[in-house]
């Protein structure tokens, strides 16, 4: 069967479309919040600054004291949130500036929350597993264009016969299959999908809704392909997803209080997950043992705390920045020698345009969205916060 002929703009087109935006630095904050799945999970907030105020003389010092002072503030907004605990980490000239946590991660205990203190992060997990496809395209192991079918023949949802000959990597990463999000369908108790082996999930993912034309022609988030990239990466290195990613992103960073859910034991300060009544009343709910169970830790499984979620941001963007750098044979920094992120330049690729009535989104990359001209490092649901 002929490729689809895609709507999306060719990689040179899409450049020129949606220009090379520049990274900004970006905060990153974490609070046990009430979300769907009822559970606190990592969020992320960001500070658009542009790249030249980081040059400024005493802009790390001024900008620590601007932030300290707002203490009284982010107290206020926990207190109209509901909020228990809260961690925050913020980075200036690669460095962090503040990094404390605010609250309890244990409300019965009187545990504070601090800077270590750990979270799931849900779909920001998304931004590792596209890094840990490029470290497998990088070692020879993956191909961006490798078709879905190669690993799993039987992935061929049947209400568009165009997307199980043709879908690849990057369809799956960027949500560009035109399969539609129907979790709801898919979810058991305490937000569990109800899938127990490879065979119930294909099944699933092939009686997905799909537009009518629309692979790769439009842009719909379904977390649940993701599935199939788990399985994928573990065919390709032999590995389960928890080794992959400690082996070539966790542990060469240093990022040591972030791991899969069910892939090692919980490590550092663990915050509780709470619900609340109507009446405001916090109510701990029961902490899941495995993150959204076989084999979706790919789309959200992953936890860390804001210390780790720093060091990531910084090597992300240092590593992009690298990539398109006119002088790429200038030696690489310690960072950089230490740990290289490879393939960046296609994960914050702009692959799918979207409408402006999409919250300033210009575009989706893999794992991370094109905002009003600049890389947002997080994922979100919603329409992003105004810069």
């Amino acid at each position: 069967m002929a490729e689809k002929t895609s709507v999306f703009p060719s990689k040179p087109d899409a450049q020129k479309n949606c220009g090379n935006p520049p990274f900004l630095q970006c905060s990153h904050h974490c609070a046990p919040i009430v979300t769907e799945y009822r559970t606190p999970f990592l969020c992320t907030s960001w500070m658009l600054v542009p790249l030249d105020d980081f040059t400024m003389p005493c802009r790390s010092a001024r900008l620590r004291t601007q932030l300290r002072a707002q203490s009284d503030t982010i107290a206020e907004l926990m207190r109209a949130g509901n909020t228990p605990g809260l961690s925050v980490s913020v980075l200036c000239d690669g460095e962090p500036v503040l990094q404390c946590g605010y609250g309890w991660a244990d409300v019965a205990m009187k545990a504070p929350a601090t800077e270590l203190s750990v979270y799931p992060i849900a779909s920001i997990t998304k931004g590792f597993t596209a890094v840990a496809c490029g470290r497998l395209v990088h070692e020879g192991k993956l191909s961006w264009d490798e078709r879905v079918q190669t690993y799993h023949p039987s992935f061929n949802p049947e209400n568009n016969k165009e997307i199980g000959p043709n879908a690849n990597l990057i369809d799956l990463l960027c949500h560009r299959t035109g399969l539609a999000d129907r979790s709801v369908l898919y979810r058991g108790p305490n937000g569990q999908p109800l899938f127990e082996d490879e065979n119930t999930i294909l099944r699933a993912v092939n009686s997905m809704d799909a537009s009518s034309g629309g692979f790769r022609e439009v842009w719909r988030y379904c977390p649940y392909p993701f599935a199939l990239l788990t399985r994928i990466i573990e065919k390709a290195t032999n590995e389960p997803l928890a080794q992959v990613l400690k082996s070539r992103i966790f542990q060469p960073l240093g990022m040591t209080s972030t791991s899969l859910i069910d892939g090692d034991e919980i490590i550092g300060n663990h915050c509780k997950p709470y619900g609340a009544t109507e009446s405001g009343m916090l109510v701990e709910r029961e902490v899941p043992k495995k993150a959204y169970q076989f084999p979706f830790d790919s789309a959200m499984g992953v936890r860390s705390s804001v210390v780790d979620m720093a060091i990531w941001a910084r090597a992300v963007m240092a590593a992009y920045t690298r990539s398109q750098s006119t002088l790429r044979q200038e030696p690489a920094t310690n960072l950089e020698d230490l740990f290289l992120l490879t393939e960046m330049d296609t994960i914050l690729y702009p692959w799918c345009p979207l409408p402006p009535t999409l919250g300033g989104n210009q575009a989706y990359c893999l794992g991370w969205f094109l905002h009003r001209g600049h890389f947002i490092l997080g994922h979100f649901r919603g329409a992003p916060p105004k810069s």
